[in-house]
């Protein structure tokens, strides 16, 4: 999401240099998978707000200059009520993995194991289509 028209491409100075909303560190120096990688490739983006919140991200974005980097089919649930606008990020990404955990308590209960298979399903589905 950016604040620019949408004949502009962006390049990766263009993507480095502008201001960046990301979700903030779990734990103290860590990185996500987004600076972690930036890194690995000598590159560094300049991220000036943190967010606790994921989800609150998208109400941040409007009027603003702020670049989030995030999958299509999360911003696109936002696009009937957000006005936005999506570029192509110029950095060749890898494709990001999810993953669910759960306390070693309750790892082996039947209704987390049931939930698990269910989120699981739901995810299978939404990469076929």
């Amino acid at each position: 999401y950016a604040k620019r028209t949408a004949s502009d491409a962006m390049t990766i100075e263009d993507y480095l240099s502008l201001p960046h909303v990301a979700p903030s560190q779990m734990l103290q120096g860590y990185q996500g998978v987004i600076d972690s990688f930036l890194e690995r490739q000598g590159m560094q983006r300049r991220v000036a707000v943190e967010s606790a919140y994921f989800g609150l991200i998208p109400y941040m974005l409007p009027q603003t200059d702020l670049l989030l980097t995030t999958g299509r089919q999360f911003i696109a649930s936002y696009e009937k009520t957000l006005p936005r606008k999506s570029f192509a990020v110029p950095v060749k990404f890898p494709p990001m993995r999810f993953y669910q955990l759960w306390h070693q308590r309750v790892h082996q209960w039947p209704e987390h194991k049931w939930l698990r298979d269910q989120v699981s399903a739901a995810a299978r589905a939404l990469v076929k289509a």
